[in-house]
């Protein structure tokens, strides 16, 4: 089953239809883009093909005109939902009244003629659920991405790994699509589904839209790449005025303001995406380093340490907490960590090392060069290790102590 609009007239202002054109799709799309090869050039012969790109998730209306100014033109629309469809026959009806009065539409919905909008919606939905089972059928047989709705020309960015059915709205498993087909069918949040269901463009319209920028990629260069990232940016704030309940794809936002050099805008998204996975380490990295960038080093040593006492067996992430509390003087702190660290792995020179300079910050330097005696006692050959042992010797007051220790840092290249 296909769902397609297809039209056919004269076009009698050629000039202003293209110019018209050019103006929507660069409104609401991608901009105007030739067609590798046009068909239905109709009366006068072979025609200049161009295309709409009306949404990111949609397949572009595909316009061709002839010599003769006869136009023809076609466009699937079921994939991004019925919204769309809706639109699109506005865009047709209204290129009927403005440009070609004798303008012929086909609507395999019915949509056109009737403006039945339950029809339609029936009609995208038993698509959706009839396409979709072909497409969880092929997942099943292959080991390869399977590709849905998207149009043509189009590639998905991060498709995940593993086998997964590639859309509009992100990647999907065997499990997790097929608890979407189920929704779809029975009617159920299919605002979730379709990348533009509410003609309206209400808050989940805008969240799509901004998810569909992050996920779909037409045309290839840095510039195309940071508009669609902008428009992304721009229809996520969209939706969260509209709503501040509605589910953003916070971790691509965020990625999608730093690739735009917007790092102080990507925080909040960062923060909250951190917070829907607080144990989930690589975001809680990524969130320690963007506050670093942004010179908010207080902030991003308590992130490593909140996440290292979520992961209480991990000693590396204990000890990587704990070395950004001793640059800031958090001797306390960094103590507790690195204790734990020492424990869960003693046989870690740097461990010990590290635990010796916390004791040192604290004043508690008898057992601060016991903790680096058993650092060096792990790894002799350090000479910062025999430079702290130096200074520590000084502070006790044992100074021929500490004078060899330096000769033997030196001799080390410290």
């Amino acid at each position: 089953m296909s769902l397609v609009l297809a039209c056919h007239g004269v076009c009698v202002d050629v000039e202003g239809m293209l110019a018209w054109a050019r103006a929507l799709s660069e409104r609401e799309g991608e901009g105007l883009q030739p067609l590798g090869a046009a068909r239905g050039g109709g009366a006068g012969g072979q025609g200049q093909g161009v295309a709409l790109a009306l949404h990111p998730a949609g397949e572009p209306l595909r316009l061709v005109l002839a010599a003769d100014g006869t136009l023809t033109g076609w466009l699937s629309a079921a994939s991004a939902g019925p919204g769309y469809h809706q639109f699109a026959c506005e865009v047709l009806a209204q290129l009927k009244q403005r440009f070609a009065p004798d303008l012929l539409v086909r609507d395999d919905t019915g949509y056109f003629a009737r403006r039945d909008r339950a029809e339609l919606e029936a009609a995208v939905r038993a698509w959706r659920v009839q396409a979709g089972r072909r497409a969880l059928a092929t997942l099943r047989r292959t080991r390869h991405h399977v590709l849905f709705g998207l149009p043509e020309g189009s590639q998905a960015r991060e498709p995940g790994a593993g086998p997964r059915i590639l859309t509009a709205l992100g990647a999907f498993d065997a499990r997790s699509w097929e608890r979407a087909l189920a929704e779809v069918e029975a009617g159920r949040e299919l605002h979730r589904h379709f990348a533009w269901w509410n003609p309206g463009k209400d808050a989940w319209y805008w969240r799509n839209l901004a998810l569909a920028y992050l996920t779909v990629r037409h045309r290839a260069g840095e510039q195309a790449r940071r508009r669609r990232l902008a428009r992304a940016a721009l229809a996520a704030r969209t939706a969260r005025g509209l709503d501040p309940e509605v589910p953003l794809p916070e971790a691509q936002l965020a990625r999608a303001y730093e690739e735009l050099g917007r790092e102080a805008e990507a925080l909040p998204h960062l923060r909250a995406a951190c917070a829907a996975a607080p144990a989930h380490r690589e975001l809680r990295h990524w969130l320690v380093r963007l506050l670093e960038r942004l010179g908010r080093q207080a902030e991003a040593a308590a992130e490593l340490e909140n996440l290292a006492e979520r992961r209480p067996r991990d000693s590396a992430l204990a000890y990587e907490a704990a070395v950004r509390l001793i640059e800031l003087d958090e001797h306390a702190r960094a103590l507790r960590l690195l204790e734990r660290a020492a424990r869960l792995a003693p046989r870690r020179a740097r461990y010990q090392g590290e635990l010796a300079v916390a004791l040192a910050g604290l004043g508690r330097y008898h057992e601060a060069l016991a903790a680096l005696e058993r650092a060096l006692e792990l790894d002799p050959h350090n000479p910062v290790g025999w430079g702290n042992r130096a200074a520590l010797l000084e502070a006790l007051g044992r100074h021929d102590e500490a004078a060899a220790a330096r000769r033997r840092a030196a001799e080390l290249g410290g």
